[in-house]
């Protein structure tokens, strides 16, 4: 009989235990989208064997997790910040490894400390004449600073003025120009248009700060602002290498800002909401379809239209654009806990992109042939920043640091596998027949070899790599 009633308790305790996972469950899906989404959830490990047989972190070492090592700053040179791949063979987070198992540390040699030191030198010859244009916020007007004033010198990076170019409109706020970077021997030319909000979908929303000219709605901007930089001067080589952009954090603003706009008219008219609710809130389900619907029509003005309308010029070995999605960094946690950029909104819009982002892979390759398809792959910054947020001068903001310095190590080393990628399919440094490289071996990792080594000692058919896998 006591039996009996011990059993009858435990289900008792089983059954509310299930309820209460099934309630959990059933409001994420009204969300319809995982509260804490990891890139790697969407994106699969790029397989090879088509054309080389080395995995993809033998060519981009930042795909591999690791962390990050700063111990020379901040008196010491910026140079010296290095990103050190976790041994495979180890469990866990590790401190620096020097001597353990044998094996000296993993570092990820950076090609910025490269560029500084000898921009002649064969291995950084990929950037001559290569052209990377960055479409964000604040964020990426400060990372095209930075990589310029750091790499490139300090005489080699300013804003596009009205004079510089006549017959062609610019943005009225300092802070909203054109940004220029042009590397005096390899002519790499970096620049970056500013992004306030994609989300803004009206024309006479007051959103935008004082002074700044209209339009505010992204495609306006686009057509009045940047393209004609691309078409009608020689500032920017058309098409570019390579686009990093973002949306997001001012997204956040401005959904805060809308929803607050219609509190405060609903108050006007006697209905009493609470106000001021959204700086602590998650996006609600009419947020999301608002911004997802803004956020596709920017994807394809971007991908489509902006740029690659451009690419195909009827030749046999046409130049294409690489589209890199760059995450979010965490918000500070302190300043940001009940503003819009909210550390919990931050990353909620963050997973909300990324699954646009892989909607939108999924249809070109559902619809399209290979060579036309056009994929967006992920530069996961946010997976390098979050071991640096003590660099925050701000909500969001990165002072000169470790967070910047690798910021701009990835995208070079993002833009070095593009420019692999399009040789290998144009056949100029890899051989069918011989499966060698043909071309400077430091293309490849240093330490690939020895790390797969290990890989395949420890039995593991895959490795779990940072979220940014690459697209061909």
């Amino acid at each position: 009989m006591a039996l009996l009633k011990f059993i009858i308790r435990r289900s008792k305790v089983i059954l509310v235990l299930i309820i209460i996972l099934l309630l959990f469950f059933l409001i994420l899906s009204n969300l319809r989208i995982p509260g804490n989404l990891a890139v790697d959830d969407y994106w699969q490990q790029w397989s090879s064997g088509k054309i080389n047989e080395l995995p993809e972190y033998c060519y981009d070492p930042y795909r591999l997790p690791g962390f990050v090592e700063r111990s020379q700053l901040p008196e010491g040179p910026i140079s010296s910040v290095t990103w050190i791949a976790h041994n495979p063979i180890s469990r866990g987070r590790q401190a620096r490894p020097t001597t353990g198992n044998g094996q000296a540390p993993f570092t990820v040699p950076t090609l910025s400390s490269q560029l500084l030191a000898n921009s002649e030198a064969p291995e950084l010859q990929f950037l001559k004449n290569r052209t990377v244009i960055f479409v964000g916020d604040s964020l990426d007007r400060n990372e095209v600073f930075h990589l310029a004033q750091e790499t490139f010198g300090p005489e080699y990076h300013r804003f596009l003025m009205p004079e510089d170019t006549p017959g062609i409109d610019s943005p009225a706020g300092q802070s909203h120009r054109i940004g220029l970077g042009v590397h005096p021997t390899l002519g790499l030319t970096i620049a970056n248009w500013f992004l306030m909000s994609v989300d803004v979908d009206e024309p006479s929303s007051s959103f935008f700060h004082a002074g700044e000219d209209p339009p505010q709605l992204f495609e306006g901007r686009f057509e009045k602002f940047y393209e004609p930089l691309i078409r009608q001067t020689s500032f920017l080589t058309s098409p570019p290498d390579m686009v990093v952009f973002n949306s997001g954090l001012w997204d956040l603003v401005f959904l805060s800002n809308l929803q607050d706009f219609q509190i405060r008219q609903n108050r006007t008219k006697g209905i009493m909401t609470k106000p001021q609710a959204t700086g602590r809130d998650l996006l609600t389900e009419s947020e999301i379809a608002h911004h997802s619907s803004r956020f596709n029509k920017f994807l394809n003005k971007l991908v489509l239209h902006t740029f690659n309308h451009t690419n195909d010029d009827g030749s046999a070995c046409r130049r294409r654009t690489r589209f890199v999605y760059r995450t979010m960094p965490d918000s500070s946690l302190s300043l940001a806990k009940d503003n819009a950029m909210s550390r919990k909104r931050v990353r909620q819009m963050n997973a909300l992109n990324l699954q646009l982002i892989l909607q939108f892979n999924r249809h070109q390759e559902q619809t399209l042939s290979s060579k036309d398809r056009v994929l967006i792959d992920i530069l996961d910054w946010s997976w390098v920043a979050g071991q640096l947020l003590d660099e925050l001068t701000d909500l969001v903001h990165f002072g000169r640091g470790a967070a910047q310095w690798l910021y701009g190590d990835m995208v070079l080393y993002h833009l070095r596998r593009h420019i692999i990628n399009q040789d290998l399919q144009s056949h100029s440094i890899w051989s069918r027949r011989t499966r060698k490289p043909l071309g400077p071996p430091d293309l490849v990792w240093k330490d690939c070899r020895r790390f797969m080594s290990l890989v395949q000692a420890t039995n593991r058919s895959s490795l779990s790599l940072s979220k940014s896998s690459f697209h061909r």
